[in-house]
């Protein structure tokens, strides 16, 4: 512990003038916890892991987690709530990267000895080196723990680290419902918009860590999946040990398991069809895909519950759990879910290009300017705290937050409506909000189809 917090608190020396403004004041830093500034000589710091379990293998001091996150997580930044969205105050986040030998490897195209450059050019492809070099020079960007320049040589097991001053996306503000619960489960009504798991670009707008601040859950292990812009019925279990007795099921094939989804897709769908087709690779982010080793094995029964002017409502019960496998294989049918930007072409956006245009504009701006500042063209963060000088974001606004994250591109027409384990468990969502406007999509379409 020792050696971890003076390493911590010698890069916090140099990046002091970026966490903390006068004595007393606290900033949070993800991954470390919270640094107090007692004078030029002296940082407190207070991991935000409290329970985390530490012990000393072959001389390092290596830190292994006993649960998902500790009470102090919960001091950390605060959420805000604005145009019917949930947000994340801004927070510093340090990000590591351990050069491993076989991620050494993977960078061998540029060149040995192997510098900085080389290697962020790998770990970061689309961001100008010219940015790391901006950090470079603010000291924000070490080699184990010690400033660096972008011509300095990278050995096997040195570890990068660089500051980052992190915005989460915003997320609907929607209710939590809970289905079920006894002592070994918990299911809930997952609102659409949330990730499941903290990620690189979630950490405290996700449905675990809500769950454990706002609703006390604090162990809680997933039992599936449900992708992110996907609602409807999510089970966890309330310990590692009921975790994995609930995974038997699946495991147990003497035990019957079904799913049921709801989905309002393009075109006039028959009373009932089967897909089999198998998947080879899923969609990203729209631009770019996930390449399966191999094709998988995936069927889907589909069943016609009303048909409406051009849209139809439908039921869609996998026998295979593929990522993606109902969306991909209603696009493959021809009838693709509506508001579903990665797979129907009728709801594709340019929101992704004009997001990256304008974030690579400020960054030109921001590593040119002599006074990183004056280049903000939107109006700041309502509280000066939680603006940095030297963040991309800061320099965009809380405008361009909102306006890159319409909130009706945060939901896609696809709900997980019944799951049933055995003969123990059957649960059941309600209809989501998007099945009370169906006339919206409508009319919605019709607009689509004439201009």
């Amino acid at each position: 512990i020792i050696n971890i917090l003076y390493n911590y608190m010698m890069s916090g020396h140099r990046i002091i003038q970026h966490l903390v403004t006068k004595p007393g004041h606290g900033s949070f830093v993800q991954g470390l916890g919270t640094i107090n500034y007692i004078n030029e000589n002296q940082l407190l710091i207070r991991p935000h892991d409290a329970r985390a379990r530490y012990t000393l293998e072959n001389g390092r001091v290596k830190k292994k987690f006993e649960c998902t996150f500790s009470p102090r997580c919960f001091y950390g930044p605060q959420y805000y709530f604005q145009n019917g969205l949930r947000f994340v105050h801004p927070y510093y986040s340090v990000m590591e990267f351990k050069i491993t030998k076989s991620r050494l490897k993977s960078m061998k195209s540029e060149g040995f000895p192997l510098t900085l450059e080389g290697a962020l050019k790998c770990l970061f492809p689309l961001t100008p080196i010219e940015f790391f070099d901006f950090k470079c020079t603010k000291e924000l960007l070490w080699i184990n723990f010690e400033p660096t320049s972008l011509k300095s040589q990278i050995n096997e097991s040195d570890l990068i680290a660089h500051l980052v001053h992190t915005h989460e996306r915003p997320v609907l503000d929607a209710k939590l419902g809970i289905i079920y619960e006894d002592e070994d489960v918990l299911v809930v009504n997952k609102p659409p918009s949330l990730c499941i798991s903290p990620s690189s670009t979630y950490k405290f707008n996700t449905l675990l860590f809500i769950l454990a601040k706002e609703y006390g859950y604090h162990d809680l292990r997933p039992i599936h999946r449900l992708d992110k812009k996907t609602s409807g019925v999510l089970i966890f279990g309330k310990s590692k040990e009921s975790a994995s007795m609930i995974k038997e099921y699946f495991v147990d094939k003497n035990v019957q398991i079904s799913k049921e989804y709801l989905a309002l897709v393009d075109g006039s769908f028959p009373n009932s069809i089967i897909c089999k087709d198998p998947i080879s690779h899923y969609s990203i982010h729209g631009h770019s895909a996930k390449i399966l080793r191999k094709k998988k094995e995936s069927v889907t029964e589909f069943e016609l519950i009303r048909s409406l002017n051009g849209l139809s409502l439908i039921r869609a019960l996998p026998l295979t759990g593929r990522t993606h496998q109902i969306r991909i294989h209603l696009r493959n049918l021809g009838y693709p879910v509506v508001n579903d930007s990665n797979y129907n072409d009728n709801d594709s956006d340019d929101l992704i290009d004009r997001e990256q245009e304008s974030y690579q504009r400020a960054l030109h701006l921001l590593i040119t300017s002599d006074h990183p500042s004056s280049t903000i063209t939107h109006p700041r963060y309502e509280h000066e705290t939680y603006f940095s000088p030297t963040c991309v974001n800061c320099s965009l606004g809380q405008r361009y937050q909102i306006q890159m994250n319409p909130r009706d591109k945060m939901f896609i027409c696809l709900h997980s409506w019944k799951y049933k384990l055995g003969e123990r468990y059957n649960f059941e969502a309600p209809w989501p909000e998007w099945t009370r406007r169906l006339d919206y999509f409508v009319q919605q379409r019709r607009h689509k189809s004439k201009t």
